[in-house]
Formats: C-alpha cells, sequence, structure tokens
C-alpha cells in the first residue's frame, strides 16, 4: 500500500530479498530529514568589560554581558562581572573614607 515494488515479485521469500522505492516522494525527504544531525548553535557575544568576543558569558539585569570562563568545581579563571562590580565599589577620589563618622562630627555639623 505505502510501497511498490520495483521489479516483479513471485513469493514473499523474494520480497523479502529485492529492494523497494517509496511510492510517494515525500517519504523519502521525512526519512532524510529524520536522521539528519541537528546544528549546534553557538552564540558569540562581546564583552562589556573587556572587549573580547566569548562563547562563555553572563548577563545581568541591565543587559550587560561578561565573560565567565569556568571549570565546574573550581573557581573562574576569568571573571569580569566580578571585576566590574569590584571597579565600581572602589572610591574614585581620595577624600572618600571607609569609617563612619562619629557622633562628635555629626553634632559639629548640626
Amino acid at each position: 500500500m505505502g510501497f511498490e515494488p520495483t521489479i516483479g515479485v513471485t513469493s514473499y521469500d523474494d520480497l523479502a530479498n529485492h529492494s523497494f522505492q517509496p511510492a510517494h516522494a515525500s517519504f523519502h525527504i521525512f526519512l532524510k530529514h529524520l536522521y539528519m544531525k541537528k546544528r549546534k548553535v553557538e552564540i558569540h557575544v562581546k564583552c562589556d568589560y573587556c572587549g573580547k568576543y566569548t562563547t562563555s558569558f553572563v548577563v545581568t539585569t541591565e543587559h550587560k554581558r561578561f565573560c565567565r570562563w569556568q571549570t565546574p568545581g573550581f573557581p573562574p579563571d576569568e571573571d569580569c562581572l566580578e571585576d566590574y562590580i569590584q571597579s565600581k565599589r572602589t572610591p574614585i577620589s581620595g577624600n572618600i573614607t571607609s569609617q563612619l563618622p562619629t557622633k562628635k562630627q555629626i553634632n559639629s555639623k548640626i
């Protein structure tokens, strides 16, 4: 029904030993696509901190992309997100102090 023999067949034994062609070309195309390997998608993005193109990256809530090369179970080899956060936390000018003002300093300003 779905297949038509290409040669004349006299018995079921002959039927098993001969090749068949599908009755419809779409079935052949279906089989071809069924056994094809899927392509793997590889995304390359530009790091917003160092400017390199990378496939291993993380994205922040501000849609900034950063490199992150890490072997599972070990600390990261390269982590631009951590470097970016540390660069934002360091004081830019020298007049910023890390200590909180004392009560005397607060009362003297009032």
